[in-house]
């Protein structure tokens, strides 16, 4: 753990930026010039990392940062304290501050690239939109947040924001500095599909372009360009290609399906009394895991590229769902049929499971049945 002490003398670009390493003065800071610059070591990373937060707090006023601070791999920032908890207990020195300095306290730890904060909320929490902040993932991924100490803004129609038309977007985005989209089509017809993330898409784009957007966070799913026969799966390429292609600084989140959507599943394979349903691998996860995952990666840096998730269980899906009927005490019979259909496509065992090394969320099945019928009893 590194205590580092942050000394302010001056206002705006006169400013003079003394920092404490764990007790010991180290390079001043003035306008940005002097500064451990070797990204390979752990400090250099945390000291370009607090620029952005130089800029925003060199005042001395205990606001929210609008700019927030994303910090490098490495660092993880634990706490800070506004300058009214300053007390000399809380800083190891040699030399005393200047009286007058207006000082901000940030413990570190090292070994984590993601920005987590237990300060009060009015100290350096990030302005955070939620696309599809009402939804399944929206509504819990909005509440994490929060408890972080964010500003987290839940767009959604209900909230007068609109994608396609792009009503409220710009509003809803000024100030942020990560936009997450959980939203998803209301059809999954093909070309309505198609048309809602191609539209939807450059809405967005445009939208945090304008705003100074530093990093859009996108769930999508496994599988995605390996069933470009289903007209769904299209649509979830185009979102992506559309997020790739933009300036903004991007996280994809492939994330395997969701143990909410069984029914759904069964419903889809449904002709009578017998659900068809392929026998290929799946490997679903609760979306309580997707949401935590979801927050992580929405206050670390942007990797400008694709990170997997998946539930701790590789499981045939027409298994899979004959336990979840069997628990639900419903008395369709489930039929492993290799020709049966997912969203317009045909499976295999890659089809729907991760590469190697995802991310995996903890929740098994049973758990995850457990805790929703407790729900569901206590609601």
């Amino acid at each position: 753990m590194n205590l580092i002490g942050i000394q302010v003398q001056g206002f705006g670009d006169e400013a003079r930026w003394t920092v404490y390493d764990d007790g010991i003065e180290t390079n001043p800071y003035f306008g940005g010039s002097q500064y451990p610059k070797n990204p390979d070591d752990v400090r250099g990373r945390f000291y370009l990392g607090l620029i952005s937060l130089f800029h925003e707090c060199r005042d001395g006023h205990a606001q929210r940062h609008r700019r927030g601070l994303i910090l490098p791999a490495g660092v993880r920032l634990i706490a800070a304290v506004l300058p009214s908890a300053l007390s000399a207990r809380n800083v190891r020195r040699q030399a005393p501050l200047d009286s007058t300095a207006r000082s901000t306290i940030l413990q570190l730890r090292k070994g984590s690239g993601s920005l987590y904060s237990n300060a009060d909320k009015k100290g350096v929490g990030m302005k955070i939109v939620v696309l599809g902040g009402s939804g399944l993932i929206g509504s819990k991924l909005v509440n994490l947040l929060r408890q972080e100490g964010h500003e987290v803004v839940a767009a959604s129609l209900a909230s007068g924001v609109n994608t396609i038309t792009g009503e409220g977007l710009g509003e809803a985005l000024a100030g942020a500095q990560v936009v997450v989209d959980v939203t998803n089509s209301p059809s999954f017809e093909d070309k309505a599909v198609l048309d809602f993330f191609e539209t939807s898409g450059r809405n967005i784009v445009a939208a945090e372009v304008k705003a100074g957007v530093k990093h859009h966070v996108a769930l999508s799913v496994v599988g995605t360009e390996r069933l470009q026969e289903s007209g769904y799966f299209r649509g979830k390429m185009a979102q992506e290609n559309l997020i790739k292609a933009s300036p903004i600084p991007y996280t994809i989140l492939h994330s395997t399906q969701f143990f909410e959507f069984l029914g759904g599943i069964a419903q889809s394979g449904t002709v009578g009394q017998t659900v068809h349903l392929s026998p290929a691998l799946v490997q679903p996860i609760a979306s309580d895991d997707v949401a935590a995952t979801l927050a992580k990666i929405a206050v670390s840096p942007p990797v400008n590229g694709i990170i997997e998730v998946a539930g701790p269980e590789r499981v045939s899906l027409a298994e899979l769902v004959k336990r979840f009927l069997i628990n639900m005490g419903d008395s369709r019979h489930v039929v492993a049929d290799s020709s049966a259909r997912y969203f317009g496509a045909v499976l295999n065992d890659q089809s729907l499971t991760p590469g190697a090394n995802p991310r995996i969320g903890p929740t098994s099945f049973e758990e995850w049945f457990s805790k929703s019928q407790l729900k569901e009893h206590s609601a």
